[in-house]
């Protein structure tokens, strides 16, 4: 075999870590080049640098942000501001704010605030009404002539409720609605009836006689609007219902009232920081920059120098901001117009028109480019001076090392598989693994390794060489040198890019080592499914039945999984897809070892005892049960037989009896109630009828157990399941058996939540569980103890437990005391058929729950489950 010198082991090994250091400087480059130009005008990158930063179209961006910003910030100080500070006491009229932005200091449209309390305000929520919270609702009326009155629903359910007011269609609602008091309609308003219906229109006020009333409103309604939790009361009201119902220009206007309030607090909130920090940046002795902005409807001068404040002498210091080297002057008129920048004049009167509040404006600025402040012009250049006459290079570089990166994949990907030490191609360990499976972690390896250059080009942007943005200050946009930030930010780009490139190179040359040996599809999971496949096509005869109920299942899962929403679709698509293969390999496995296990035991029920089932392909359970079959003699079909008969003759003759029973026991019951009738004065006489009495509708109560028992047990019984309320049935049942257990001293300890807890069952036979158990309690309770009952609601199920401790010792398991005609009582000195826990556990378990008793020395506890 030739040696080749190009695919041998060490000159691969040299090539793949070229390969490395390759892609760490073509991404450190890239890098370098793109945040170099973040905030910066990228057209600089095809033109030659300047030599000075003034000159660069950088430093023209950042004088036009600072002229935007020092326009923008003027006349929201004289908003806001009084001697330097906020102006506190400031009246804000919001209805003038909020069309013209502006804060007169007078309260013109009745609806006004303090400036200080708006800053203070805090987050603003808007919240709409809540059926389900009445004191959180507002009502509105209607008056007469077309004015509203605004009630929180508090005061108008009180109102109602202490007579002032009342309903004039109250018969109609009575008739219609069977709501039979003032206060049932008003409630019936407050929890979201239609308000367009009758009754709640022509309601009626007490008159000053207190003995009639007269018609104040003609209509009320539940307010749908948002309303805002007050922070301060307005002026010259106490809330804002207040000044809607006394104020002409805001009666019922809430809504909107609500809207001009919500925009005056984000406002203020938002523009007194930022205007703080607009302030800082441009005032004296924090910039180079100069500027001054002169009013001339008003006379006004604006300046952060002092020696310009001189509103008399404004020409005068406009010729003075024209000696600096950089400077621009802007008029309305583009005539006026004078600067040495580059910027056009229609571009600059754009820029400060956009925030310039008067229409009569002249505005000079001006940096002083020997940069005696270290402002943000001052870093910009030291930064421009820096990198800029590099930057096309480095991006050169980047070119260069990137060719390269691609000219050695190229390499690698001719000698991917090939070795000086055998003929053919060599696979290495992990090109075993099933082709769609190593796609999956060797992508998802790369994947991983994008993130992390994600994260290290991230983390260079903002705190590496040129990090010109920061929230804190006006625009964002600030130039910052951070020496460590480089070489940090630099490490872990090439580190990325290694880890990129690494993760790379193992998910392309494993599939270009898989094409040259042609294992992509031999080697795959699809191939590997295609001879599962086939094996299901060559048993179908007997796997048919589960191929359609697995068919069916995947319809219907799809079905709900398409309905879902589209994220919860998207998250589980793949788990979904893992789950119903495995599901489908084990159904037809679980079939075919069942169709042999169905064959021996056809075999062996015809009467072929020595016929073995085979055991080869069984597997778990299904060979332990052939094995168990195959030991199967005779007697098996007779011990059934029997066991079936005695059941069966258990059954017949409960109902036989029971049905005997009833007709003698009807006679008795008749023939007591005649003799109650001829009025015995004997009290003996008087005595035997009512102990008769007794006995008989004992014994009439046992037999009607033993039928119902009879039924439940053979599950011939309908039920009309429903959503139940399952505290309000068990809230019942207590109260019914409060009697019996003061009776037996017996004290309730109920933990039963507030909230309604639903369950999927019949009503009156979980009232019939309910009533066995707590009678159970009742009469086996030790006098005088407590009895507990929880219910519990989990993510998946509900749990109701009934606890108590017995008088009597119990001696026998809980699965005795549920079996019928079995009793606590031993002495069976108390009445009871020793049906009741077996007649409740047969109901629960055939409504879909469970019911199981628990016994721990004299403690009884029931506990019954149903799924949530």
């Amino acid at each position: 075999m030739e040696n080749k010198w190009y695919r041998s082991a060490p000159c691969k090994g040299i090539l793949i870590v070229l390969e490395h250091i390759f892609a760490a400087a073509m991404a450190v480059c890239f890098v370098w080049t793109l945040v170099y130009f973040q905030g910066n005008n990228v057209n600089e990158f095809f033109e030659k640098p300047e030599k000075n930063y003034a000159d660069s179209g950088k430093f023209e961006d950042r004088f036009q942000q600072m002229a935007s910003g020092v326009v923008w910030a003027v006349p929201k100080k004289d908003n806001y501001m009084k001697d330097g500070e906020v102006d506190r006491d400031k009246i804000v009229d919001l209805k003038e704010y909020y069309y013209e932005n502006t804060i007169s200091g007078e309260n013109a449209s009745g609806l006004a605030y303090h400036l200080g309390d708006l800053l203070d305000w805090g987050n603003m929520a808007v919240t709409y009404s809540d059926y389900g919270d009445s004191s959180s609702n507002i009502v509105v009326g209607k008056k007469e002539y077309g004015t509203y009155q605004y009630f929180w629903a508090d005061d108008f359910r009180k109102a109602v409720a202490d007579g002032e007011l009342t309903f004039g269609n109250a018969n109609v609602a009575k008739e219609n609605y069977e709501l039979k008091s003032n206060l049932e309609i008003a409630d019936a308003l407050l929890e979201g009836w239609d308000s367009s219906d009758v009754i709640f229109s022509n309601i009626l006020a007490k008159s000053e006689d207190g003995d009639t009333y007269k018609m104040l409103y003609t209509k009320c309604w539940l307010y749908d609007g948002g309303m805002i939790e007050e922070a301060a009361e307005p002026i010259g009201g106490k809330s804002l219902l207040d000044i809607v119902n006394t104020q002409p220009e805001w009666n019922g206007k809430l809504e909107k009232a609500v809207d001009y309030l919500c925009h005056a607090v984000t406002s203020i909130q938002n523009e007194i920081p930022a205007l703080k920090n607009e302030e800082s940046v441009w005032e004296e002795g924090n910039t180079n920059a100069v500027y001054l902005i002169v009013d001339q409807e008003t006379g006004k001068v604006y300046t952060n120098r002092g020696e310009y404040k001189n509103a008399e002498d404004w020409k005068k210091n406009i010729e003075a901001i024209k000696t600096f080297k950089k400077y621009v002057v802007v008029t309305p008129k583009l005539k006026n117009f004078e600067s040495n920048l580059k910027g056009s004049a229609n571009d600059w009167r754009e820029l400060i028109g956009a925030n310039m509040w008067t229409d009569e404006y002249i505005c000079a600025f001006a940096v002083d480019t020997s940069y005696p402040i270290q402002d943000v012009f001052y870093q910009e250049s030291k930064i421009y001076s820096t990198y800029a006459p590099f930057v096309r290079q480095i991006f050169a570089l980047g070119l260069v090392t990137g060719m390269l990166t691609l000219a050695g994949l190229v390499w690698l990907t001719i000698v991917s598989g090939r070795s000086n030490r055998e003929e053919g191609i060599c696979l290495m360990v992990f090109d075993r693994i099933k082709t769609e499976i190593f796609l999956v972690f060797s992508g998802g390896l790369f994947c991983l390794a994008c993130v992390a250059g994600y994260e290290a080009i991230w983390q260079i942007a903002n705190n590496g060489y040129y990090s010109y943005y920061n929230e804190e200050l006006p625009y964002g946009f600030v130039a910052v040198q951070n020496t460590k930030g480089d070489v940090v930010g630099l490490i872990l780009v090439g580190g990325a890019a290694m880890l990129i490139c690494a993760s790379g190179l193992i998910l392309w040359l494993g599939m270009a080592r898989r094409l040259k040996a042609h294992t992509v599809w031999r080697n795959s999971v699809l191939r590997w499914m295609g001879g599962f496949v086939k094996n299901v096509l060559s048993h179908m005869n007997i796997i048919w039945k589960a191929v359609l109920a697995f068919a069916g299942f995947v319809l219907i899962h799809w079905i709900v999984m398409v309905t879902m929403a589209a994220s919860s679709v998207a998250e589980y698509f793949f788990i979904m897809l893992v789950v119903e293969g495995l599901a489908f390999i084990y159904l037809i496995n679980n079939v075919i070892g069942k169709n042999k296990i169905k064959r021996g035991v056809q075999a062996i029920a015809s009467g072929q005892v020595d016929y073995q089932i085979p055991l080869k392909g069984l597997k778990g359970e299904q060979l332990e049960l052939a094995q168990g079959i195959n030991m199967i003699g005779d007697g098996l079909d007779r011990a059934l037989e029997e066991s079936m008969k005695n059941e069966r003759l258990k059954t017949d003759l409960i109902t036989n009896v029971s049905h005997d029973i009833k007709t003698p026991l009807t006679s008795i019951i008749n023939y007591v109630e005649l003799l109650k009738r001829e009025n015995f004065e004997d009290p003996k006489i008087q005595n035997y009828i009512k102990v008769l009495e007794e006995k008989a509708q004992r014994l009439k109560t046992l037999t009607e157990d033993v039928v119902e028992a009879s039924k439940v047990s053979s599950g011939n019984i309908k039920f009309e399941n429903i959503n139940l309320n399952f505290v309000e049935l068990i809230n019942q049942t207590s109260a019914e058996f409060e009697e019996k257990f003061k009776a037996r001293n017996l004290k309730l300890i109920a933990n039963i939540p507030d909230e309604p807890v639903t369950i999927y069952a019949d009503g009156r036979r979980m009232w019939r569980v309910l009533a066995n158990i707590f009678n159970n309690a009742a009469k086996y309770a030790m006098e005088g103890s407590r009895v507990y009952a929880d219910l519990k609601q989990t993510e998946n199920e509900i749990l109701f437990t009934l606890k108590n401790v017995s008088e009597q010792p119990l001696n026998i398991s809980a699965e005795e005391l549920t079996e019928r005609f079995i009793r606590g009582d031993v002495s069976r000195s108390t009445e009871g058929s020793g049906l009741g826990l077996s007649i409740a556990q047969n109901l629960t378990r055939l409504q879909g729950g469970s019911f199981e008793l628990y016994l721990d020395g004299d403690l009884f506890k029931v506990e019954i489950r149903f799924p949530r």
